[in-house]
């Protein structure tokens, strides 16, 4: 999801981990994917909502 840094993405980062958790749960901000080999996988998402069903479906899966 393409974002600015700033307080609307501290607040939304701080809503998905009190919604999930933080001890399962690592968000990370990159600014060129390519460079962040060490955390793939990882999905690109465009919404805050399509990010929380993507986590969803995660949990319901353990």
């Amino acid at each position: 999801m393409q974002t600015e840094a700033g307080p609307s993405l501290v607040d939304m980062m701080n809503r998905i981990e009190k919604r999930f958790g933080s001890d399962d749960l690592q968000l990370v901000t990159i600014t060129r994917p390519s460079a962040y080999g060490e955390y793939e996988p990882y999905t690109f998402v465009d919404s805050e909502s399509e990010m929380v069903d993507s986590l969803m479906k995660q949990v319901k899966a353990r």
